[in-house]
């Protein structure tokens, strides 16, 4: 957006095949078409993409979203959700889970939108994934769930804290393998203002 923020979007689309790609297409065209001003907002921003949705969506179609602004000026992350997995804060006194609740866009033009906000320091981390990894089923038939992420992320951060998406994804792959039922989005956002603070020198 400018020199100390950047925003991050995240979008799950109801639906299979060619109708929900076309819905992906038409969120992906409103989101281009934000101003500033809106996008600097997130609660502004998810109002206007559900009121836009509301009226081009089928009945029955919508979409799960997150959109947060990253603020390295006041060390903020300022974000809102419309009923997506709830993200993961990781911080040095470890993972928190923020609140994305908030109805999916397209399904009711006066709904309303949150803006909240969580410290986001150097070295601190938001993780961002679909309901593909929690909802994921292994041999035994058993989900990951929220938790079991949790606990995983947790890991990473212990086990491998200059790649824990690379670790949190090869594990994950090792139980539940790669023919998912769903599409998997998984998203790791680090801020590393210290050249060294997230990544072992090279070599």
């Amino acid at each position: 957006m400018d020199a100390e923020r950047i925003g991050v979007f995240i979008a799950d689309l109801s639906g299979h095949g060619i109708a929900a790609a076309i819905n992906a297409f038409r969120l992906h065209t409103l989101l281009t078409r934000q101003t500033a001003e809106e996008l600097a907002e997130p609660a502004r921003l998810l109002t206007n993409l559900n009121q836009r949705l509301s009226a081009i969506l089928a009945p029955g179609q919508f979409a799960t979203a997150f959109y947060g602004v990253i603020d390295r000026g006041s060390d903020r992350l300022h974000y809102a959700g419309a009923g997506s997995p709830p993200p993961l804060l990781a911080r040095a006194g470890g993972l928190s889970v923020l609140d994305s609740s908030g109805l999916p866009l397209g399904i009711l033009e006066e709904a309303d939108y949150v803006t909240r906000s969580a410290p986001f320091h150097d070295g601190d981390a938001l993780f961002l994934y679909s309901d593909a990894m929690t909802e994921a089923q292994d041999a035994d038939d058993a989900m990951l769930g929220d938790d079991g992420l949790a606990e995983l992320v947790a890991l990473a951060l212990a086990e491998a804290p200059a790649w824990p998406l690379l670790w949190v994804m090869t594990r994950f792959t090792e139980r539940f393998g790669t023919r998912l039922c769903d599409d998997l989005t998984a998203l790791w956002i680090a801020r590393q203002d210290t050249p060294d603070r997230l990544f072992p020198p090279s070599g």
